[in-house]
């Protein structure tokens, strides 16, 4: 075989005064170049042919899908007219969209008990005569109340994604009832632009659900809320939001906006400047007591945002539900953390650290008070052994004036380690979850990391779950979760 020629060496050659050079560097593969000589092919006949190959495989792919697509209509065809006790039941879309939500059915895996997770998926079947990526290609619940869930796919943000992001499928709501075993399909809140607008959660796609029942003894109906909060000239969140709400019994199935002031703590702010606010929701929970349905956003480093939606309100809904835009009085009031637990914010918002690491909060004594767990000083240079476990209960939270905090209990971690359950897990705990049903524990997730010697990485190993009971110092669960093989 002949040696390939090349090129003579820059001392040979006449060079240029000057020269440019682009900063990439190219890597040339001498032995796929020989490779290819010897088949006889040039490198980019050799391309060609590959690109051939992968087109053909994609054509006789998107055939097979359209059978298959074909088949698996007829067979739930079949099943729509002999319908199974386990079927989940689709609710029609009443509103104009191009969403194909009846490509998809969730379901939940094995229920397991708590601490144990339970994992929610959906099938799809998406048509293939369309480009898959018109379709979301991922999905994550945004809130749950009872038996509902509601589950975001896709994109659900205000104006979808910024323009040069690769994804840019349409996304689009689903409430799951568990109770009811049906599903309907809403359409995220559309005409509104991110250059104008964000959503009011720190992180995921935001977006609230609360059953109606006390106001309309119908179980199975619901009450969806998106806040979407609107920037000022330097793209900074101001405290005057667009309330969008979703009635599932209203006539009209649409969104309908309530421009609203938001009775939040204001940033430090320039003169001239419109008020503005560093408030994120990391949780959004949701009461239904006392003739009221309301629903919460939880800054876990401030505090938490209430809006009251009573019978009243809900029957301005109704007689509003044609109108573009509805006025009712103010039904919002904000809530701080206990006093000292947003002393050190500031510190923790500069640290690229999710706050439900440390902090969590859930609805107890059936829905009419809200329990805080926070581990005070974690992240913040403290020791972990003097780092405290500590829970709060808020009674009244739907009372503007009538709210209060009191300390329920307080431990040092420290303390902990010396339970025999965790004597031999002398290991950093975080996410720590309040259970539901028994309010007098809280569970920590430990986690033990392994150092990769091939990555040159500490990764994670081991997870276990670890209940406490609320005298605290009574370690009275663990479990082991998670084991990762090392590669």
């Amino acid at each position: 075989m002949p040696e390939p020629q090349r090129p003579p060496p820059l001392t040979a050659r006449r060079l240029p005064g000057m020269v440019l050079v682009a900063c990439g560097v190219g890597f040339v593969d001498e032995v796929h170049a020989v490779i290819e000589e010897a088949r006889g092919l040039s490198p980019d006949r050799a391309m060609e042919e590959r690109q051939l190959a992968v087109e053909e495989e994609l054509a006789r792919y998107r055939a097979e899908a359209e059978i298959a697509f074909l088949e698996l209509r007829e067979r739930k065809a079949s099943r729509v007219s002999r319908p199974s006790a386990t079927a989940v039941r689709k609710e029609p879309i009443t509103f104009a969209c191009d969403i194909d939500g009846q490509g998809t059915e969730s379901f939940l895996s094995e229920v397991a008990d708590a601490p144990n997770v339970t994992r929610f998926s959906i099938k799809y079947a998406w048509p293939p005569s369309r480009p898959q990526g018109a379709y979301p290609g991922y999905a994550s619940i945004a809130s749950c109340h009872r038996s509902l869930f509601l589950v975001c796919l896709g994109e659900c943000s205000p104006g979808g994604l910024p323009a040069g992001c690769k994804r840019s499928e349409a996304g689009f709501y689903m409430v799951y009832n568990t109770r009811a075993n049906s599903t309907a399909i809403v359409p995220r809140v559309l005409g509104i632009s991110f250059r104008s607008h964000r959503h009011i959660a720190r992180w995921g796609a935001g977006g609230a659900v609360v059953t109606r029942g006390p106001i309309t003894k119908d179980h199975d109906g619901y009450l969806l809320a998106q806040l979407l909060l609107s920037k000022d000239h330097r793209g900074l969140s101001t405290k005057k939001p667009t309330l969008f709400l979703w009635d599932s019994r209203a006539a009209s199935a649409q969104w309908i906006p309530e421009e609203v002031v938001l009775p939040l703590p204001a940033d430090e702010e320039e003169a001239g400047t419109t008020s503005t606010t560093s408030f994120r929701a990391d949780m959004e929970l949701a009461l239904a007591a006392h003739n009221s349905t309301s629903l919460c956003w939880v800054d876990l480093l401030t505090g938490v945002l209430v809006y009251k939606h009573t019978a009243a309100a809900a029957a301005a809904d109704a007689k509003a539900a044609g109108q573009c835009l509805q006025q009712h009085g103010p039904s919002f009031h904000f809530i701080p953390l206990p006093e000292g637990c947003d002393a050190t914010s500031k510190l923790m918002r500069e640290r690229i650290m999710q706050p439900q690491w440390f902090r969590s909060m859930c609805c107890v004594d059936d829905e009419t008070s809200l329990k805080f767990v926070s581990m005070e000083g974690y992240n913040q240079g403290i020791p972990m052994a003097d780092v405290k476990l500590s829970t709060w209960i808020l009674e009244h939270p739907l009372s503007p004036t009538r709210w209060k905090w009191h300390l329920s209990q307080s431990v040092r971690i420290g303390d902990l380690w010396h339970n025999p359950l965790y004597n031999d897990l002398r290991l950093t705990p975080c996410f720590p979850v309040i259970s539901a049903q028994q309010q007098h524990l809280v569970y920590l997730s430990v986690i033990n990391y392994d150092y990769n010697h091939k990555f040159e990485l500490m990764e994670a190993s081991e997870l276990y779950i670890l209940g406490i009971d609320r005298t605290f110092g009574v370690l009275c669960h663990r479990s082991k979760k998670m084991e990762v093989c090392q590669c």
